[in-house]
């Protein structure tokens, strides 16, 4: 699509036509953009419709309303359009619609609430461990028990600060035994706690 300085619409393709609803350039040329554009992004809009026509280019990705109600997600990267002489004379604007990718986001951003609040209330303790064997998830029972909290521990080793030095290297053992899927039944080590207590783990 091409804007004007002032927001309006200059000229948008099909693809663009069928974004937003629009039936044909006719009926959508000369209108602002911005009120389809929902609330909380409607400020980024404009924004960056400001930044280029002082040269600069940007992406945003923002919600926003067909002219017939139909809700969805747009990415646009919006760059300066010249003519001969240098001088912007409009703002050339390519979408893609994200609608889908949005939700899987909001799909995957829920369950992993419910999966921490699960883990929060379970009486175990839960760590998981990438496959580098650094902590992503540390539950509010390791926190009890450790004095360590979330945020402390996370993107740490395990090995490095809850298991004792003459430990480590069993641990490390079963834990890349894990990542190539030869799984041992149980395993049983010590933890130190912040406070210095060392605490026996079978897991």
């Amino acid at each position: 699509k091409l804007l004007a300085s002032d927001g309006t619409l200059l000229m948008m393709n099909r693809a663009g036509l069928e974004m937003i609803q629009a039936d044909s350039i006719e009926n959508v040329k000369g209108i602002s953009l911005a009120p389809l554009v929902m609330p909380p992004y409607r400020d980024d809009f404009n924004r960056i419709t400001d930044d280029v026509f002082h040269g600069s280019a940007g992406t945003l990705t923002f919600e926003m309303a067909g002219l017939k109600g139909r809700r969805l997600w747009l990415e646009i990267h919006a760059v300066p359009l010249r003519n001969e002489k240098g001088d912007i004379i409009a703002l050339l604007g390519i979408s893609r619609d994200v609608t889908e990718q949005k939700r899987t986001e909001e799909r995957l951003l829920k369950e992993s609430r419910f999966i921490s609040a699960v883990l929060d209330t379970v009486g175990a303790i839960v760590v998981v461990l990438d496959r580098n064997g650094r902590i992503i998830r540390f539950n509010r029972a390791c926190e009890h028990l450790t004095g360590y909290s979330f945020d402390e521990a996370r993107g740490r080793h395990v090995w490095d600060f809850l298991v004792p030095p003459d430990q480590r290297n069993g641990v490390k053992s079963v834990f890349a035994h894990l990542t190539t899927k030869k799984l041992p039944n149980k395993y049983r080590n010590y933890w130190l706690t912040r406070d210095g207590r060392s605490v026996l783990i079978d897991w």
